[in-house]
This record gives structure tokens, C-alpha cells and sequence, in this order.
């Protein structure tokens, strides 16, 4: 800091910038350094000035994580909401995604919009935290309004996100709240569990279906949860094998953690969640669904019938068979169609008397010997062919 002040006192530009637009009041946010930037503010810098990507001195310190930074540039008064050049990204975008709870609080504070998209993916920074698996910044986002089932340019929720990533701190977050749509339909007709089946995660698959996902949902390519993990699982991959064991208990009614017995600090605190609950529901406070996994009669879903999940089973194995039998009538069609050209063909080089007439073009014939001489088109390869 001395070293700066004496720069300025000897005549330094206080607002020179870099080749790509950083000031020297900008670096100083960037790295936190708290008593130069404090300096620089009190003699003029220009505290909004971006670098030549759009990047603001106060998302530089976000990135960071510099918290006091980020009060004191928010105590001067700097723009909360401005946006960078490339991605449109605000300073919110960069906290949630770096997980910098306290920044992302102190921004929320000040008056940051919770649910401003981003150029590249339109993304929220609920998206950016659920992706990344910031289950506090999650939390704080909600708390503060964001939606919840706002969807992405690929039509990915925050927990479909969460899920493809395998974030299962974040999902837990998610799937407590209120209101969230469990079975949402990305671009491509996923849903959070098909996702979590995709690329093998047996925990989120378990979790998504604690919570009472539709495991009879297919993708726009037609496939299922229970398909999508029998393809994967086949090439003797474990993940996926038990992926598909999940599922399979899951829907012949065996819940796979239904012989466990809750420890008394899990008992506890499912206890002292149900009392907050409570509280909440008799004080007409903001009503918010715990984080833990539901009840069985929660969301008012009755308990499915013993003889739905045989005949869903049943249902898939018959959609399998199918697919066999109508793969092995299109080989059966194809190889009756090639014998019927070359029956044709054949024919017609009997009608012109050159039974040879197949895929050899006749360049010269030899009178000396009452002989042709071909081509054929295949191999480029030269015959005689005799007519005696």
C-alpha cells in the first residue's frame, strides 16, 4: 500500500490500465488486497471500471471470495447487477458458482437479482450452484425466491443439473423444497433420474427415488430408466448393474433401505426437523419441506398396488422382445429382397443369352477363339469367358 501511495504521490495515473483493460484498482479487488483498495477508492480511482472482457472490479473480488472487498465496494456505492461481455454473467453468477456463500449472502443483501439468466446457457445462479454442488448457496438462493424449475437453454432444471452431476448435497436441498418438479423433461426428454441413470450414479438414483420419482417415464429415444442402465450394465460395468438393482427393488416394492434401523442422532434430528416443521405451520411462517428424504405418504401418493410393478416388468420384457423379433423380420425382409434382384438379374442375362452377365462389363470379343473378354466392376479385374 505504501509502495502505491508513493506512486500517486509522484505524479502515477491512477486509473492507467493493462492491455486487456485492468486497472490497478481492479487487481487490487482481484486479489483482496482490503487497505489498497480502500486507498485507491478514497483518492478517485474509478471503482466501476471493467477490464475489456466486461469484468467489474466486484466480480473480480467475487471470484475471489474476498468478502470485505466486497462490502466496501458495495458501501461505495459500485453497480451489483452489471453484466460482463462475454457470458453476461454477474457478480451473483460468480459467488454461486464458487461456492462463496458469504459473498453470495452480502450480494443478495444489496439488492443482486436472484434470477438473471446468463447469455451462453441461460443459466440462473441457482443453475451454476446446483451444478457445482453448493448445497449453502443453494439453500440461501431459495431462500431468497429463486426458481426453483426455471429451466436452461437445454431445458435442465436446477435438479437435473444436480443430478447429472451427481451432486447429492445439492439434490438433497432440492428435492426438500417446495413446489419442486421432480419429473421435468429437458430438450432431450430426461428427467432427473434418467440422467442419474446415464451416467451410473446409484446414490442419486436412490435418492430420486426416496422422493418418488416416475421410473415409467421414457426419453425422446423411447428409453427408460431401467433400459438405459440394462445397456450400460451389460458391458459388466458396476455402477450401472447397480443401478439397475435399485430400480429393480424399487419397483417390486422393496425399499432398499427398509431393514435399517435409524441411529438415535438420525432419529433426533428427523425429530427435531418434524417439531421446526411444526412450529413453522402454527407461527404462519413461510412453510419449506425438510432436506430429508420424505416420509412414504408424503406428496399425498398412495401406496402403488402389489400388481403394478410385476406388470411393468413384465411390460418391459415384452417391449424387448418385441424390438428382437421385429430386428430379426427386417434382417429376414432384407435377405429375401437381395435374392429376389439376383433371381431378377440372372433372368435377365438368360433372356440376352449371356448367362456370365453379372457385375462384368463385355469390352472386346475374340473372333480367333469365339471368345469375350471382361471387366468386372468390383475388382477391376480382367476374364475370358468361352462361348463354345
Amino acid at each position: 500500500m505504501h509502495l502505491a501511495a508513493l506512486l500517486l504521490d509522484h505524479g502515477a495515473f491512477i486509473n492507467a490500465h493493462t492491455k486487456v483493460g485492468s486497472t490497478a484498482f481492479w487487481h487490487a479487488c482481484e486479489f483482496g488486497h482490503y487497505d489498497v483498495v480502500l486507498m485507491l477508492a478514497r483518492r478517485g480511482a474509478d471503482i466501476n471500471c471493467p477490464n475489456r472482457a466486461g469484468v467489474t472490479p466486484l466480480m473480480a473480488a467475487a471470484m475471489g471470495g474476498h468478502l470485505n472487498v466486497v462490502q466496501l465496494l458495495i458501501g461505495y456505492g459500485v453497480d451489483i447487477n452489471a453484466i460482463e461481455l462475454v457470458h453476461h454473467k454477474t457478480a451473483l453468477h460468480e459467488a454461486s458458482g464458487r461456492g462463496c456463500v458469504e459473498v453470495v449472502a452480502a450480494l443478495l443483501q444489496a439488492g443482486a437479482i436472484v434470477d438473471r439468466c446468463d447469455l451462453q446457457w441461460q443459466s440462473t445462479p441457482l443453475q451454476y450452484a446446483s451444478k457445482q454442488g453448493h448445497a449453502d448457496v443453494v439453500t440461501l438462493l431459495l431462500q431468497h425466491g429463486a426458481d426453483i424449475n426455471k429451466p436452461n437453454a437445454d431445458g435442465m432444471t436446477p435438479i437435473i443439473s444436480a443430478a447429472e452431476h451427481n451432486r447429492i448435497e445439492a439434490l438433497e436441498v432440492l428435492l426438500g423444497w417446495e413446489g419442486v418438479h421432480v419429473d421435468h423433461m429437458d430438450k432431450d426428454g430426461d428427467t432427473a433420474l434418467l440422467r442419474a441413470c446415464l451416467h451410473g450414479y446409484p446414490a442419486t438414483v436412490e435418492l430420486l427415488l426416496a422422493h418418488g420419482v416416475n421410473t415409467n417415464l421414457a426419453n425422446k429415444k423411447g428409453k427408460t430408466a431401467l433400459l438405459l442402465v440394462r445397456e450400460e450394465g451389460v458391458k459388466k460395468r458396476q455402477n450401472y448393474q447397480r443401478c439397475e438393482q435399485i430400480l429393480m427393488e424399487h419397483l417390486s416394492g422393496k425399499a432398499p433401505n427398509a431393514g435399517k434401523k435409524k441411529g438415535p442422532k438420525q432419529a433426533s434430528k428427523q425429530a427435531d426437523g418434524r417439531q421446526k416443521s411444526s412450529e413453522r405451520d402454527h407461527t404462519g411462517g413461510p412453510h419449506k419441506i425438510s432436506c430429508l428424504p420424505p416420509l412414504s405418504h408424503s406428496r399425498d401418493q398412495q401406496p402403488p398396488p402389489q400388481s403394478a410393478p410385476t406388470t411393468t416388468i413384465q411390460q418391459q420384457q415384452q417391449h424387448l422382445k418385441h424390438q428382437a423379433q421385429l430386428k430379426q423380420q427386417a434382417q429376414q425382409a432384407l435377405i429375401k429382397q437381395r435374392q429376389h434382384e439376383q433371381q431378377q438379374l440372372g433372368a435377365s442375362a438368360r433372356r440376352r443369352g449371356n448367362p456370365f452377365l453379372c457385375v462384368c462389363v463385355c469390352v472386346v470379343y475374340m473372333k480367333q477363339v469365339d471368345a469375350l473378354v471382361c471387366v468386372c466392376v468390383c475388382c477391376v479385374k480382367s476374364c475370358t469367358i468361352s462361348m463354345a
